[in-house]
């Protein structure tokens, strides 16, 4: 299914029934609510995951432009930002049901202001800026950034590898 955007719109889970693959084109910011499940998402504006809404996607791309993937609910999947200064700001999650991140490339800056998120894969990012919640590297994951900052109240740990620059003033923890 393909949604042609002229400003910002919410999918209700439900609308789209059967479709494996969700394309995206226009303006604006597209929020999904609900429960919501995808193999691929080709994501040509904004994304954003609802706070009572969860996503499964296997993929998430965005397209050459700077795209902003928001997640105040729960998300499972791998995220490929594409060209362009891409974003990816979590408030969402908990330590039962945390934003489960197989996979991020392509993505210059994660922000995370609140919540519990887990990285299981690979992730290249330019700045990770961790100001609230939790960020867990699982066993065997990659996280690397020229830059990880933890801000006071936040935390950061990994059972897997991290390569960058960290500044920490909230907690340092073992995955």
């Amino acid at each position: 299914a393909t949604l042609e955007l002229a400003g910002n719109r919410t999918l209700a889970s439900g609308t789209l029934t059967g479709f494996e693959l969700l394309a995206t084109e226009g303006s604006g910011t597209l929020t999904l609510a609900g429960t919501q499940a995808y193999q691929r998402i080709t994501a040509g504006t904004d994304l954003a995951v609802g706070a009572d809404a969860a996503l499964t996607a296997g993929q998430v791309q965005f397209g050459a432009r700077d795209d902003r993937f928001t997640i105040a609910g729960g998300f499972a999947g791998s995220v490929d930002g594409g060209a362009g200064a891409d974003t990816i700001a979590v408030s969402g999650g908990s330590a039962t049901a945390p934003v489960a991140f197989a996979g991020i490339a392509n993505v210059e800056r994660y922000a995370q202001s609140g919540g519990f998120a887990t990285l299981s894969g690979t992730a290249a990012l330019n700045m990770v800026d961790v100001s609230g919640g939790r960020l867990v590297g699982l066993a065997g994951s990659t996280l690397s950034a020229s830059q990880i900052t933890v801000a006071q109240g936040a935390t950061f740990g990994s059972a897997g590898s991290v390569t960058g620059n960290l500044a920490v003033a909230g907690t340092l923890s073992p995955g």
